[in-house]
């Protein structure tokens, strides 16, 4: 699902292998209160990261730069 507000575009995954009005509605309702985390297309975070030059993929970068 994209979601269009603010100025930014989001995406959260549809996490149900059944499209049905229930699902949706369930998932549409999970969203609205917050429950759904954004979809980010990313590596997983490296186990360590305490070199001197470290890895950023995009679940850290928030963490890291900004």
């Amino acid at each position: 699902m994209l979601v269009h507000a603010a100025g930014a575009v989001n995406k959260f995954l549809f996490d149900s292998e059944e499209i049905s009005v229930e699902t949706i509605s369930s998932f549409v309702n999970r969203y609205l209160e917050g429950k759904v985390e954004k979809y980010l297309k990313s590596e997983d975070a490296p186990a360590t990261n305490d070199e001197p030059v470290k890895v950023i993929v995009g679940k850290t970068y928030k963490e890291l730069v900004l």
